[in-house]
């Protein structure tokens, strides 16, 4: 609970929780926010590779974590994929 719903506990007042938009990933597994994140980085960079972009490969990529992150996503990497070596 944090401080405003629990001011808002404390004045007696309806706490009302807002609704996830429709272009929200919070609320959606790790495997769909995966899935989109590869999508949508493959659809950036092969337009980038059709407009001859020097970059294209990173780029796209890039693209896609942004928009993921504007989408709300939490992906991550495990903890165990850190330790290969």
């Amino acid at each position: 609970m944090n401080n405003v719903d629990r001011r808002a506990a404390a004045s007696g007042a309806v706490a009302t929780s807002r609704p996830v938009p429709l272009w929200s990933l919070r609320s959606r597994g790790w495997g769909v926010q995966w899935t989109v994140l590869v999508a949508v980085s493959a659809v950036f960079t092969v337009l980038f590779e059709t407009m001859n972009l020097p970059a294209a490969l990173m780029l796209g990529p890039m693209v896609a974590a942004m928009l993921a992150a504007g989408c709300e996503t939490s992906v991550g990497v495990a903890v165990p994929l850190f330790r290969i070596s």
